[in-house]
C-alpha cells in the first residue's frame, strides 16, 4: 500500500518483490523512464539481490530474492512516489502488500 507523509518525508510503500524470474525486464522499463538500476547479490547464501534505483540525485534500494517473492517496505521520496509504484507494478517488479 501507498502511505504518502504531507509533511514531505519519504513515502512508506508496502510492497511484494517479484522473483527475477518472474519479473524479467523490470529493468529495461525502469531505465527508459530515466532509471539506472544497479545490482549485486547480498547475503551468505547467493538468493538475496540488493537494488538500487537512481536518478539524478535520488536513490533508493530495495532486495530481491531469487526463490521467492519478498515482502518489505520501500521508503521512497515523495516527488518519485506514485511514479515508482507505478512503474513498479507495470513492470511486473512488485505488488502491493
Amino acid at each position: 500500500m501507498f502511505y504518502p507523509d504531507q509533511a514531505g518525508s519519504p513515502a512508506a510503500v508496502r510492497l511484494t518483490v517479484n522473483t527475477p524470474k518472474a519479473s524479467t525486464g523490470w529493468g529495461v522499463k525502469m531505465l527508459r523512464a530515466g532509471w539506472r538500476c544497479f545490482m549485486a547479490a547480498s547475503g551468505k547464501d547467493g538468493c538475496t539481490i540488493t537494488c538500487i534505483l537512481k536518478r539524478g540525485a535520488t536513490c533508493i534500494m530495495f532486495t530481491q530474492n531469487t526463490l521467492l517473492p519478498l515482502e518489505q517496505t520501500v521508503m521512497l521520496p515523495p516527488a518519485e512516489a506514485g511514479e515508482l509504484c507505478s512503474l513498479f507494478v507495470e513492470s511486473g517488479l512488485a505488488v502491493p502488500a
